[in-house]
């Protein structure tokens, strides 16, 4: 009711575009918030201290040396998938910043 959609695409609704314009703040300023927040979740100790409770909650019920196997694969596959996604987040923080009218 106010025109503040700026872009009917729904395609664009994953949470990787601006899609309205905000009442109180700044497209920039959004942008700014996004990218900081990405980068704080993805930072090398953020990823450290979900896999650090992950380990430690996986292996708190009971030690062996099965355990302790499925605690190393998952694991593995934990931080496999976190440095994907922490590459993933670089590229898209940095195409959002070098294109702000998107």
């Amino acid at each position: 009711a106010e025109g503040r959609i700026v872009d009917r695409n729904l395609a664009h609704y994953d949470g990787d575009h601006l899609v309205f314009e905000p009442r109180t703040v700044t497209r920039e300023q959004v942008l700014e918030a996004f990218g900081r927040i990405m980068r704080g979740f993805y930072s090398w100790p953020s990823i450290g201290r979900r896999w650090w409770r992950l380990v430690t909650t996986f292996l708190a019920r009971r030690i062996g040396h099965r355990r302790v196997l499925r605690a190393l694969m998952i694991s593995s596959i934990f931080l496999k998938l976190s440095i994907f996604q922490r590459d993933r987040v670089k590229q898209k923080v940095a195409a959002i910043v070098a294109s702000p009218g998107r």
